[in-house]
């Protein structure tokens, strides 16, 4: 699971889930890519949104 890319490989359920490798594979030509039909957004990726968006904000 460790070499998942996108949300899958920051992915708190990827264990229970692991994404459809097939849909993957299909429709972004990749099986190791984030499953296409998926809309959770990870803990890990709403933090690491959640700290650009402050350090864009601090910068200006």
């Amino acid at each position: 699971f460790e070499k998942y890319k996108g949300r899958c490989g920051e992915c708190e359920y990827l264990n229970v889930c692991g994404g459809c490798r097939a849909r993957a594979d299909a429709v972004l030509d990749d099986y190791l890519q984030e499953e296409p039909f998926c809309d959770y957004v990870p803990i890990r990726t709403k933090r690491r949104l959640a700290s650009a968006v402050e350090a864009g904000k601090t910068t200006k």
